[in-house]
């Protein structure tokens, strides 16, 4: 059996995959295994990867219907061997020594999720830009109420929640009673939920992957601006509400479930259609009524709870103020 199983979901990447796959196949660990999940696509993909096939066992071929990319990734764990998971999209790539770091480490931790840096790469001009929010190796062993706690203070304040699917090894075993949405946006909706059946996790600086954005032809590029900022407005809510319920004795879980959730309230509000959108201020209340006086202040309650009394007259405040910056 391979150590690692690397799941690659595809649709309509030709111009992109080869990069990405040699990335792989030049890898200075070798005990892997390549999934090549084929979504459906429609250009030369299937051709590209027959021939990494013809060139290297290690890679694998699979063809299914176009169900997006959560479908692809929950086939390529079902087919997958290896004791560790990696997911890398077909338009990006990594670190030619990146199996060989993250492995390690997490045989050395006993890790269940190892989490790296990685470039931000515009596909528009090819600029390059580092994203790091680990400036240096830290474990938390999760069995440790005390560590765990840490663990949630520093998840919020210094890695910004770590959703992203593409910067983390997994043991294959916490996806057994995981998987992706069939929705867009899916690793906020999965993010907490892979944390939540970790018992050690390791978060290194090492700069070890490559993520490709504004890539023409990809889903968010084709669809309407406003209905993509309300589906990842739905995916945080659901994420911030999972960090709340995972953390709730510790001392952040109610002052950071305000912050979010006041926060994802004003982004409906200045939404232009916000009168469309007034089931996600209903859901956002229930959430909110968990908040006492007590927990976020006689001045922020006041305020919080007008919203939803009068989201007519707050979305007149909130637009007013973005229009004015």
């Amino acid at each position: 059996m391979p150590k690692i199983s690397i799941i690659v979901p595809i649709y309509n990447v030709e111009t992109y995959l080869p990069e990405c796959l040699d990335s792989i196949k030049t890898q200075s660990f070798k005990d892997f295994e390549v999934l090549l999940i084929d979504d459906g696509s429609l250009d030369n993909s299937a051709k590209i990867c027959q021939e990494y096939l013809a060139a290297d066992k290690r890679f694998k071929y699979f063809h299914k219907i176009n169900e997006g990319v959560s479908s692809a990734r929950n086939y390529g764990i079902k087919q997958a061997q290896g004791d560790y998971l990696l997911f890398v999209d077909a338009d990006d790539y990594i670190e030619r020594e990146s199996l060989r770091i993250i492995y390690e480490y997490a045989i050395k931790y006993k890790a269940d999720i190892v989490s790296f840096n990685y470039y931000l790469l515009n596909a528009r001009n090819n600029k390059k830009s580092m994203f790091g929010r680990f400036h240096k190796v830290r474990h938390y062993d999760l069995t440790n109420p005390q560590e765990f706690n840490s663990f949630g203070i520093d998840l919020y304040k210094k890695f910004h929640l770590d959703e992203v699917t593409w910067n983390k090894l997994y043991k294959r075993d916490i996806f057994h009673k995981v998987k992706y949405p069939y929705r867009r946006f899916e690793d906020s909706f999965i993010s907490m939920s892979l944390f939540v059946h970790a018992k050690s996790l390791v978060f290194i600086p090492d700069i070890l992957y490559y993520y490709r954005y504004n890539r023409p032809g990809s889903i968010t590029a084709n669809s309407h601006r406003n209905d993509i900022a309300m589906e990842q407005l739905d995916s945080r809510i659901f994420r911030d509400l999972q960090f709340y319920y995972l953390f709730k004795n510790s001392p952040i879980g109610k002052s950071v479930l305000f912050y979010n959730i006041n926060t994802r309230l004003k982004e409906v509000l200045r939404h232009p259609n916000y009168d469309q959108h007034l089931d996600r201020i209903k859901g956002l209340y229930r959430i909110g009524k968990t908040l006492s006086v007590k927990d976020i202040g006689f001045k922020n309650y006041c305020k919080y709870r007008l919203s939803f009394v009068l989201p007519h007259l707050s979305h007149k405040l909130y637009a007013n103020k973005s229009s004015a910056r």
